[in-house]
C-alpha cells in the first residue's frame, strides 16, 4: 500500500496539486520546491512552467520568473499567459511603459480580458500622473543632480547657488537645504552649514534624505551626536526601499549596528523573502555578534529560492564552517572583497581553459554556474562580459534562457547587448535559419517608442524604420526592436568610419533578410531586393558582411 502511494505521490501531476494546495496555503518555499520538482519531470507542460513564473514573481526573483517567461514566448507557448505574467512582473519592477506595451499586446489578442483592461487604465493613469508631477519637478530635480555633481567636484560655490535655487522654486524640500549646507562646510563655513543642516532635519516637511544628507554634514563637522540621532530618526522614518537603503548604508559608516539589525529586521518582516534586505539583515545580526547559526538562516532562505546564488552560498558555507569573517561582511549584496578577487581570477583561468571545459563545469559543478551567474550581476562591465563569454561557451538551454534574460534588462550595457546578439543568433551557416530555442522575442518586450536610438545617426534611424516599415507591409510583422538589436551589434563592432556598407536599400534589404531568416519566414535575397529597390548580389553581399562582423562565419550568395 505505501509503494503504492509513494509511485502516485511521485507523478508530475500530483506534484503539480500538491504545490497548488501549499501556495494557497501560504507556504511559498514548499510550493517553489514542489513546483521545480514537477517542472523538472514535464518539462512539455507549459502551465506548469507559468505558475512557476508567477510563484518566482510573488517572492521578488524576477530574472527566474523573466527567464522562464522569455523562453516560452520564444516558442510561442500559451502566450497569453506568459505575455500577462511579463507585464505583472514590469508592473512589480516599476517598468510601467513596458508593462503596458505587454497588457497591449495581450488585450489585441483578448480583447474582452476585463481584468486585463482595469489593469492598462491604472497604469495609464500612473504614467498620466508621474509625467503631470514631473513636469512641475523636473526642473528642480535636474537642478538638484547638477548640485551634487559640482559638490563632487569640489565647485562648492556652484552647488550652493544651485542648491538656494532649487529650495526657492520647492521650499519643501529639505535635502536641499542639506546639499546647501555640505556646499557652506565645503566652503569653510562651519557655522552656516551646521545652521542649514538643522533647518533641513526640523519641521513636518523633513524626509529621510535630508535627514541622512544632514547627518553626513554633522559627520564632517564632527558632531557624532547629532548625526547618530539623525540617523535613528531617518531609520524610523524609512517605509519605502530607497530610504531603507539610504540608512542602512549610513548606519554602516557609522558602524551603528545594533539600529541597523532593527531596521533590517523590521524590512524582512515587511518582505520575507527580499533577497537583499535578507543578506543585509543576516550581515546586521554578525556584526552585533549574534549566532551565525541565525544568520545563516537568511541565506537558507535565499537559497531555496534560487539555489545557484553566488552571494549566498558563499556566505551560508562560511557560516557553516566557522570560518565567516563578520568584519569583512558587507551590507550591501557583495562578496567580501577577498571572496571578490578570488572568483574573478577563478573565472578568468575558466575561460582559458577553453569551451569543452566551461562545458564540463557548467554542466556538473554547481559552484561554477553560481559564480559565473555572481559575475553576470556584477557592477563591473568587464565581469559581465566574462560571464556572458562564459555563458555563451557553455552552450546550453539554461545558459541560453540567462542570455535572453539579460539582453532584455533595462541595465544592459552597448558591450553586452553587441556580445548578446552573437549568441542569440545561432552558430555558422545557421546563423540565417530559425533557432526556435533561442530566439529573442523583443517585440513581446519593447514597444517602437522605448527602443534607445541615442546612439544612431539620424540616417540611421530613418533605414531602420523603413526597414520595419517594408516588413509590415509584407508580412504583417511588427520588427522594429529586433531590428534596432541586429543593427546595434553591427554598429558596436564596425566604425562608420570603415563601414563599406554606405548605400541604404542594400543594408537595409540585408537586415530585413537577415530577421526574417531568423525567425523562419521562407524568404530570399531576390525577393527582399526587389522590396526594397535593390539588386540581388548587393543584398547578399551587405546580409553575408553583416553576418561575417557579427559571428565570424562567411556565407555564400546560395546561402541567402
Amino acid at each position: 500500500m505505501a509503494a503504492k502511494f509513494s509511485t502516485i505521490e511521485r507523478t508530475p501531476e500530483y506534484i503539480y496539486h500538491k504545490a497548488l494546495v501549499n501556495r494557497a496555503e501560504n507556504r511559498p518555499l514548499d510550493a517553489l520546491e514542489l513546483l521545480r520538482s514537477a517542472v523538472e519531470r514535464a518539462p512539455e507542460k507549459p502551465e506548469y512552467r507559468a505558475e512557476l513564473a508567477s510563484l518566482y514573481a510573488d517572492l521578488g526573483s524576477m530574472r527566474q520568473s523573466d527567464e522562464l517567461v522569455l523562453e516560452a514566448l520564444s516558442k510561442g507557448e500559451n502566450r497569453q499567459q506568459f505575455l500577462y505574467q511579463l507585464a505583472l512582473n514590469r508592473m512589480a519592477e516599476r517598468d510601467l511603459p513596458r508593462a503596458l506595451h505587454s497588457l497591449e499586446l495581450f488585450r489585441q489578442r483578448d480583447p474582452e480580458n476585463d481584468e486585463a483592461s482595469m489593469l492598462s487604465e491604472q497604469i495609464r493613469w500612473h504614467i498620466w500622473m508621474e509625467n503631470t508631477w514631473q513636469r512641475g519637478t523636473r526642473r528642480a530635480g535636474d537642478m538638484m543632480d547638477r548640485a551634487c555633481t559640482a559638490l563632487r567636484d569640489g565647485d562648492a560655490a556652484r552647488a550652493s547657488a544651485l542648491a538656494r535655487e532649487v529650495k526657492r522654486r520647492i521650499p519643501e524640500w529639505k535635502h536641499a537645504d542639506a546639499v546647501h549646507a555640505a556646499a557652506q562646510m565645503s566652503l569653510g563655513k562651519d557655522d552656516r552649514a551646521f545652521e542649514l543642516a538643522m533647518d533641513a532635519a526640523r519641521g513636518a516637511e523633513v524626509s529621510v534624505r535630508a535627514l541622512v544628507l544632514s547627518a553626513q554634514v554633522m559627520i564632517g563637522l564632527g558632531r557624532t551626536a547629532e548625526a547618530v540621532s539623525m540617523l535613528r530618526q531617518a531609520a524610523q522614518m524609512a517605509a519605502d526601499d530607497v530610504d531603507i537603503w539610504m540608512c542602512i548604508r549610513s548606519l554602516a559608516l557609522m558602524e551603528l549596528h545594533q539600529d541597523a539589525e532593527a531596521l533590517t529586521r523590521r524590512a524582512v518582516a515587511d518582505k520575507p523573502f527580499d533577497r537583499w534586505f535578507l543578506h543585509a539583515h543576516a550581515v546586521a545580526l554578525a556584526k552585533v555578534g549574534k549566532s551565525l547559526d541565525e544568520a545563516a538562516k537568511c541565506w537558507e532562505r535565499i537559497l531555496r529560492i534560487d539555489p545557484e546564488d553566488g552571494v549566498a552560498w558563499h556566505c551560508h558555507e562560511q557560516a557553516a564552517e566557522g570560518t565567516l569573517d563578520r568584519a569583512s561582511l558587507r551590507y550591501e549584496y557583495k562578496l567580501p572583497h577577498r571572496a571578490e578577487e578570488r572568483w574573478a581570477r577563478e573565472l578568468v583561468m575558466l575561460h582559458q581553459a577553453g569551451e569543452a571545459d566551461v562545458r564540463r563545469r557548467w554542466r556538473e559543478d554547481i559552484a561554477c554556474r553560481r559564480q559565473i551567474r555572481w559575475a553576470l550581476g556584477s557592477e563591473s562591465v568587464p565581469l559581465r562580459m566574462l560571464a556572458l563569454s562564459l555563458l555563451q561557451m557553455a552552450d546550453s538551454p539554461e545558459a541560453g534562457r540567462t542570455l535572453r534574460e539579460r539582453l532584455m534588462a533595462r541595465d544592459v550595457s552597448v558591450e553586452e547587448r553587441n556580445l548578446l546578439m552573437h549568441r542569440l543568433m545561432a552558430d555558422g551557416a545557421g546563423a540565417i535559419s530559425p533557432d526556435v530555442e533561442y530566439a529573442t522575442p523583443e517585440e513581446w518586450i519593447f514597444s517602437d517608442d522605448d527602443v534607445d536610438l541615442e546612439d544612431f545617426t539620424i540616417g540611421e534611424r530613418q533605414a531602420m524604420r523603413y526597414t520595419a516599415q517594408v516588413i509590415d507591409d509584407m508580412y504583417g510583422l511588427r520588427t522594429f526592436p529586433s531590428i534596432v538589436m541586429l543593427y546595434a551589434a553591427y554598429r558596436g563592432l564596425v566604425p562608420r568610419t570603415d563601414d563599406p556598407l554606405t548605400d541604404t536599400e542594400p543594408l537595409c534589404a540585408a537586415l530585413a533578410l537577415l530577421h526574417l531568416k531568423r525567425i523562419g519566414k521562407d524568404a530570399n535575397a531576390g525577393e527582399t531586393a526587389r522590396a526594397f529597390g535593390c539588386t540581388r548580389r548587393r543584398t547578399a553581399y551587405y546580409a553575408s558582411r553583416i553576418l561575417h562582423v557579427i559571428q565570424g562565419v562567411i556565407v555564400t550568395d546560395e546561402d541567402l
